[in-house]
């Protein structure tokens, strides 16, 4: 890993391919200033599940953890479909998946608006 790694997967080989798609987007757009501001403000954990796959999100200096299952105290978490989670990293939008329930969300509402802008691809 070198310095200007902004992505930290947790055992690469066994990551689900949720994991691996939310962090390669991350690291796509941590190299914009803005987003680089957004990752060293955020702290703490979000779970994401999509179908049977569940990841940890750990936020810390400036740097996101990758962790495969759900982190025991994680601020937040957000359950939907793949598809539902794609169209908001294609810029979708959250709020009509919210509304129609295709996504949840539990815990920290600032912190998933927070982390929004790092998962658009």
């Amino acid at each position: 890993m070198s310095s200007d790694d902004h992505v930290i997967i947790d055992d690469p080989p066994s990551m689900s391919l949720l994991g691996l798609l939310l962090g390669s987007i991350v690291e796509r757009q941590a190299h914009r200033p803005e987003i680089q501001r957004r990752l060293r403000k955020l702290r703490g954990s979000v779970v994401v599940e999509a179908g049977t796959m569940t990841i940890t999100m750990r936020f810390e200096g400036g740097k996101v953890t990758i962790l495969r299952g759900a982190e025991q105290g994680a601020r937040a978490q957000v359950r939907g479909s793949m598809s539902a989670l794609l169209d908001i990293s294609l810029g979708k939008g959250m709020v009509r998946p919210w509304l129609s329930g295709q996504i949840k969300t539990k815990g920290n509402p600032l912190l998933l608006l927070r982390m929004l802008p790092l998962l658009r691809a």
